[in-house]
């Protein structure tokens, strides 16, 4: 996670607002770039508990896959793993249906498979089917 001082600086760098800043984190709300869609999300970010934290909610919509992805940048330095979780039912915690959780273990490394597990770096053409001997292919 990056020192609270540059955390506080890129939030507020962005017109965002902190409303609580303490020993173990933070807490404020985040108005996101208007290429996101421009949603303000209530935000909480912590690093106790052994753990790096944060929570971004928005009143009616869930997070975008983008907007996480700018919540992490200003959070964390481009080449920290973190993750979303997806524990098993019984440990489910819903305590509010659009809020979404990065975390960041303090004392493990989080495993990243490899690259081409996930997929391809570069564009490649594939052969989605052929109709009557012609092969309809799709940019990737």
């Amino acid at each position: 996670m990056k020192p609270i001082f540059e955390m506080i600086k890129s939030l507020r760098d962005a017109s965002n607002e902190i409303f609580d800043v303490a020993d173990d984190g933070m807490a404020g709300l985040l108005h996101c770039p208007s290429r996101l869609g421009g949603m303000t999300c209530s935000f909480i970010a912590s690093w106790g508990g052994g753990w790096e934290h944060v929570s971004i909610a928005n009143v009616h919509t869930t997070p975008s896959w983008d907007i996480m992805c700018y919540v992490k940048d200003l959070f964390w330095d481009g080449e920290e793993a973190v993750m979303q979780l997806h524990p098993p039912k019984q440990e489910y915690v819903n305590f509010h249906e659009h809020c979404l959780h990065l975390w960041r273990p303090l004392k493990a490394v989080i495993p990243i498979p490899p690259a081409i597990l996930v997929g391809p770096r570069t564009p490649y053409t594939i052969t989605i089917g052929e109709t009557q001997g012609t092969a309809a292919s799709e940019r990737v």
